[in-house]
């Protein structure tokens, strides 16, 4: 049996293994041997740890079979985790990427002993930080595969999509029990409350759905499984506890479709299953977890281990060859062979005297499930005293309570650490900490407390959330393209910006979710339960800053294409339209940028961050692509010999300290940040009153600093505005309750300054020219706030438009040179061309750069 699960020559050559969902592309297991056998190559450095990104990708799967036929112990992570991170007291001697399936050997991790049935090294979703994993061997994981392969009747015909995350021992059942019969899987990443992973689902004839109790009560408000799935033979259940009464229905929906409800129940150290319940069972004994899988024993024990009678409670116990070989915490654990067969569980319960079915009952230990991972209160109570916060862990499953003195937020961090949505972990603060006669943590006034402070789980009662769920999953995916978004996914999962924060804040408010301090760790399923429970804060038409900021990106991209006075670009004359058109835009577009730069500024709280954690934003989100983007440009500049060439060792390290380009605002924002962050942060009561004096002064200042260290007259210049922006973020509300007669105003404004440009050129409004600036900028923004909402290609842009800014020139000047060559003289296709050039480059390399190693921190935000 276990030969038959590690070897995939027994099945025929050209039967399916893997489909991937979106392109459609079939890999048969002669295929997928051919995989495995060329990453097996690249192992080629002996036996070792192998960790592996757990994308549902074909590459990921050959690796993992690859790695387990090299004798490699395989480490399954999350495929967005950093290489590197999580627990990591083992050495290494492989990694797996996730995104691209590419292997990378450190040799620092070669030489470690290992035991010969070491297979799969599982972090332990009780282990709270614990650097600890479940040591699973070969005979674990067939053994279990095949009792699953076993109750759930699977044969070569079954085909499961991946819904569950690989690294999820849930999910790694899933693959271990298709591929030991023979059987195909559907390789998909899409929320399972979305209609492209159920249209795939159906198009490529799934039989199976697995999920968790999360899965269930998202799908029961879109009602997605209540439809016909021409293909569909069963659904599983584990990962947590499910009502009897979700149970019930679940069965009785299978019943209606043609398709059995297993309830299963299991823990990682048992790879991962321990018992189910027959789908003839499941309507009338909803309660239980049913009976022990084939091969197992699970009985109901006292403190001694031996077996209670049928209706006592106590600890449940299982016996079996899928329990684990033990734990380990460091290399000298990796070579020790299997442990004892019998794995008490730490869940209370008892056995029905007339089926003889288990129903948990409880808890042996402080232990609750989030998310289906076991988590250990005690450890998390040594966390908040290693961290030095008096504070104790309380709670239950899927409702973490942190009862805590520390002034602060802890819930956003815990929920962080632990890996789980921030929507299962609160904060109850208290001034002292319940104490015991003892003088110890009173654990029961703790909960008491819990039970009586607010709840954190909104009531998804008045809406119905299932359209809305796919609204907000989509404003997520306009925001981040190309990431993963599940109800389960928040803000700060994906390391968004300042300017997504506003962007997709906005977005959201305008979609009916009211605002909350702190959105940026509520899951999705948390946002869109919130929708409709608080009426507008303001009327009138919802600003779209996305689009406003587009708009100027797009306007940069034409002063490009045109050319400015100084050289490059088309070199029009002074009685073109486009030139006199590219004269009067010139000085708007930075200050337009740095007003909606402040702004993110103010709305995203940055003044509030630690000194490390934006000093590492600036440095990652702006300042390493920016640093990427002029290397290449440079580069390409001095290959072509135009007059950004680099000629000289002393122009490469101006680079350093003086502007560069166009890359100049860039310089010129981290230093506006910086210096605002400063003043806020370290100016104590009269911190805003400092701002605006600052930008006061400024706005009048007429001066130009050589030499313009670290674009030093760019912040001079466009200080003001970012203060303005701050400022406008502060009473925004405030505002937007006025928007008509702010639009009015702005309009007007606009129209003055149009007359007195009309006599004045753009570079000869002397003192006048800051307060022009900053009056065109407030009237531009509210003119595209006002005309740009809805428009389709600003929506799709919107993600790209620093990307866009930092590579756009690259396009246009090629574009522009291409034309030259053709010998092109007609000026609107020249523009036309031109600009399509400068905005789609930047985002056919965005996505490339996806696909590279690290190429995802050098896009930048």
């Amino acid at each position: 049996m276990e030969a038959a699960f590690w070897s995939l020559d027994a099945v025929p050559a050209d039967r399916t293994a893997l489909v991937v969902a979106g392109t459609g592309q079939v890999i048969t297991y002669g295929g997928l041997r051919q995989m495995r056998d060329v990453a097996r190559a690249r192992m080629d450095a002996g036996q070792g740890v192998c960790r592996i990104g757990a994308a549902p990708t074909p590459q990921v799967i050959a690796a993992y079979l690859a790695a387990l036929d090299a004798g490699c112990p395989v480490i399954l992570q999350d495929p967005q985790a950093p290489e590197g991170s999580g627990p990591g007291a083992l050495p290494i001697l492989y990694n797996v990427d996730g995104e691209t399936g590419a292997i990378s050997t450190h040799t620092d991790g070669a030489g470690l002993d290992l035991h010969p049935d070491l297979a799969i090294l599982l972090s332990t979703s009780g282990s709270t930080g614990a650097q600890k994993f479940v040591r699973l061997s070969r005979r674990n994981l067939a053994s279990n595969a095949a009792a699953i392969a076993e109750y759930l009747g699977l044969t070569a015909e079954d085909r499961a999509p991946t819904v569950l995350p690989l690294a999820y021992s849930y999910g790694m059942s899933v693959l271990n029990s298709h591929l030991q019969v023979g059987a195909s899987l559907l390789l998909t990443d899409a929320p399972v409350i979305s209609e492209g992973f159920w249209q795939a689902f159906d198009d490529h004839r799934c039989t199976s759905f697995a999920g968790v109790p999360q899965s269930f009560a998202l799908l029961a408000r879109g009602g997605q499984l209540d439809r016909q799935h021409p293909a569909l033979r069963y659904v599983t259940q584990a990962g947590g506890k499910l009502g009897p009464e979700a149970v019930r229905e679940m069965a009785r929906t299978g019943r209606r479709h043609g398709w059995s409800f297993f309830v299963m129940y299991g823990q990682t150290e048992a790879a991962p299953r321990i018992s189910y319940l027959p789908p003839a069972l499941a309507e009338s004994h909803p309660q239980f977890i049913g009976r022990a899988i084939p091969g197992g024993r699970l009985w109901v024990a006292g403190p001694d281990g031996a077996e209670l009678p049928a209706g006592t409670e106590g600890e449940l116990v299982y016996e079996g060859p899928n329990v684990m070989m033990g734990y380990a915490t460091g290399p000298a654990d990796l070579a020790e062979g299997q442990g004892s067969a019998t794995l008490r569980t730490g869940d209370l319960g008892r056995a029905d005297p007339e089926t003889g079915l288990i129903q948990i009952t409880g808890r042996a230990a402080r232990f609750v499930k989030l998310s289906g991972k076991r988590v250990s209160l005690d450890e998390i109570g040594t966390w908040l005293m290693q961290d030095g916060v008096d504070g104790v862990a309380v709670g239950a499953d899927d409702d973490l309570g942190l009862v805590h003195t520390a002034g602060r937020d802890l819930a956003p961090e815990i929920a962080k650490r632990l890996d789980v949505p921030a929507g299962f972990v609160r904060d109850v603060p208290v001034v002292e900490l319940p104490l015991n006669q003892n003088g110890k943590p009173d654990l029961r006034a703790a909960q008491t407390l819990f039970a009586e402070h607010e709840t954190a789980t909104p009531d998804l009662t008045p809406v119905d959330t299932g359209d809305m769920q796919e609204a907000v999953i989509a404003l997520f995916r306009r925001q981040f393209p190309g990431e993963v978004i599940t109800p389960r996914t928040c803000f700060d999962d994906l390391g968004g910006s300042s300017n997504e924060f506003v962007e997709l804040e906005l977005a959201l408010e305008a979609a009916g979710v009211p605002p909350r301090q702190n959105w940026q760790t509520d899951s999705v399923a948390d946002l869109a339960g919130r929708a409709g429970t608080a009426p507008a804060a303001a009327s009138g038409p919802a600003p779209d800053y996305a689009a406003a900021r587009v708009i100027c990106t797009l306007l940069v991209v034409l002063l490009h294409v045109i050319g400015l006075r100084t050289g490059g670009g088309l070199d029009l004359p002074d009685s073109s339209i486009w030139r006199q058109i590219n004269d009067f835009l010139q000085p708007l577009r930075m200050p337009f940028f740095a007003l909606i730069a402040g702004f993110s500024f103010r709305i995203m709280q940055s003044a509030a961050q630690p000194p490390p954690a934006l000093l590492k934003t600036v440095g990652l989100r702006l300042a390493l692509p920016t640093a990427f983007a002029i290397a290449g440009f440079l580069t390409i500049a001095t290959v072509l010999g135009t007059q950004f060439a680099v000629v000289s060792v002393l122009d490469v390290v101006r680079l350093l300290w003086l502007p560069y380009a166009h890359f100049w605002f860039i310089m010129a924002l981290i230093g506006m940040m910086l210096i605002s962050y400063a003043v806020l942060r370290y100016g104590g009561r009269w911190a805003e009153g400092i701002l605006i004096a600052l930008a006061a002064a400024l706005a009048v200042t007429d001066v130009f600093i050589t030499p313009d260290i670290w674009a030093i007259n760019g912040v001079v210049d466009l200080m003001p505005l970012f203060v303005v922006g701050y400022f406008y973020a502060k009473h925004a509300p405030a505002l937007h309750a006025r928007w008509v007669w702010i639009s009015a105003g702005a309009v007007l404004a606009v129209i003055a300054m149009l007359l007195v440009m009309r006599s004045l050129a753009p570079f000869e409004l002397g003192p006048f020219a800051k307060p022009a600036g900053l009056l065109l900028s407030l009237g531009m923004i509210t003119l595209c706030l006002l005309v740009s909402r809805g428009v389709p290609f600003l929506a799709v842009l919107a993600p790209y438009t620093f990307f866009i800014y930092l590579w756009h020139v690259v396009g246009t000047a090629g574009m522009r040179r291409a034309l030259q060559m053709l010998e092109v003289e007609h000026l609107a296709p020249m523009i036309v061309l031109g600009m399509t050039a400068g905005v789609a480059l930047p985002v056919v390399f965005y996505h490339l750069l996806g696909y590279m190693p690290g190429g995802r921190l050098l896009r930048g935000k």
